[in-house]
């Protein structure tokens, strides 16, 4: 092994420690779910074996041997690919960590990157064909064939496309995060530009090295104490959620009744007191349920309550169900609470009660869940039910985390009050 040799192999050895102690931190920190250090530890993983493999090209650099020709062909043939793989999956994080963070974002340059970087593995296998891009001397050095250059390029275009992204997102990023973003992404595109201009040292993988070094320290960690606090704000929504449905009036309500109708008909008694124990049980199970369930199931809970309040209310409330389509998923109880505030706050607020019906369809776009009473409405432009309404505002606050739908809200004194529940097709 030459001078050069020997100083990159040390360097890369070095580095290569460095990435397996993030490695492991990394696995250890790992939690079901968590996509974001999933995907850092195919990161660090891809930069291992980039380092590995330009390790061996330099333990064989210059060397005779029968097989050394076809070894170092094949390592630095997968050098490439392992760069390209690493591009692709650098573009995958900084996207998700955006989304993670602050929602979905526009995703156009995720995919023109990722077409980009398909077509450069095209491009490459192809003229390799050709030895366009590298091979491997009678002296078994490595000689850059006439596109070299240009896939340097190609990645230099990378980068600056990378920056842009994260330039694009700076209002919902904060200082420190873009910071962070610019530095990971500027220390190996210097790497680069300094292996393209003085092929020797090899400061490329190192320098992508040190970027998942400041990745893990300035972003990593904080990852997983931002999954800590989501967790616990999910625990207090669904305490918030199962206590905004189980109200003490209502209970009160329901017992009372089931204690008249003990005397008067106990085989009605009995069904409410079955329907009513179901009511209670789907409400507390709501802390340990999933949050996504059929929109079958949570009209049967839906039938539940309606059937309690149709004991309750007797001729003052009229059912109507049209549901044309219901093979579709919505948020747990997210249609019971709009039901609900029909019949409370639109028909028994009327004289001689009304009707409530709920319909459920489909348009090309979408899955709709539509709730109607012909009580006494209200004006939607100076009052949104969802401000006061801690279960309404739950319900529109998960429709539109875990499913990309919204409600909306129509009200008049002449025809009551509509709710239409509306779910994006496809997510």
């Amino acid at each position: 092994m030459d001078n050069i040799s020997i100083i990159n192999a040390s360097i890369e050895s070095i580095t290569i420690v460095m990435c397996i102690v993030l490695l492991i931190g990394n696995i250890l920190n790992i939690k079901k779910g968590d996509k974001l250090n999933a995907l850092f530890f195919w990161i660090l993983l891809n930069n291992i074996l980039l380092l590995a493999v330009d390790l061996v090209t330099w333990f064989f650099h210059g060397s005779d041997g029968e097989y050394v020709h076809t070894l170092l062909y094949i390592c630095n043939y997968f050098l490439v690919l392992l760069a390209i793989c690493l591009m692709a999956l650098i573009n995958y994080y900084i996207n998700l960590y955006i989304s993670f963070k602050y929602g979905k974002r526009g995703k156009v340059f995720f995919y023109l990157i990722t077409v980009s970087l398909i077509v450069q593995v095209i491009v490459f296998v192809v003229g390799q064909f050709f030895h366009l891009f590298f091979t491997i001397n009678e002296d078994n050095l490595y000689v850059r064939g006439p596109l070299i250059i240009a896939g340097f390029i190609f990645q230099a275009l990378m980068f600056a496309i990378f920056v842009f992204i994260i330039i694009n997102n700076r209002k919902v990023l904060s200082r420190r995060e873009t910071g962070i973003l610019l530095t990971v992404i500027a220390i190996p595109a210097l790497g680069l530009i300094f292996q393209t201009a003085f092929f020797g040292i090899m400061l490329w993988y190192v320098a992508i090295a040190i970027a998942q070094l400041i990745i893990y320290i300035g972003i990593q960690s904080q990852i997983s104490k931002l999954l800590l606090v989501k967790e616990l704000e999910v625990h207090e929504a669904r305490i918030e959620l199962m206590l905004s449905q189980i109200k003490p009036h209502f209970i009160f309500n329901t017992l009372a009744t089931i204690k008249n109708l003990i005397s008067k008909t106990p085989e009605e008694a009995e069904n409410l007191l079955d329907d009513f124990s179901t009511y209670l049980r789907n409400n507390i199970n709501t802390l340990s349920q999933r949050k996504i369930v059929s929109f079958k199931e949570e009209m049967s809970h839906v039938q539940v309550f309606l059937n309690i309040e149709k004991v309750r209310f007797k001729d003052r409330l009229n059912i109507e169900l049209d549901l044309q389509f219901t093979d579709f998923k919505v948020p747990v109880l997210s249609v019971q609470p709009l039901v609900e505030n029909a019949v409370r706050h639109g028909i028994l607020n009327k004289p001689g009660g009304g009707t409530v019906s709920i319909g459920a369809y489909q348009t090309e776009q979408t899955y709709e869940v539509i709730i109607k009473d012909d009580g006494g409405g209200f004006d939607p432009d100076t009052l949104d039910p969802t401000d006061n309404h801690v279960g309404l505002k739950n319900v529109k606050e998960r429709i539109a985390t875990l499913c990309g739908g919204n409600l909306k809200f129509e009200s008049s004194a002449q025809n009551g009050t509509t709710v239409t529940l509306s779910i994006p097709k496809g997510v």
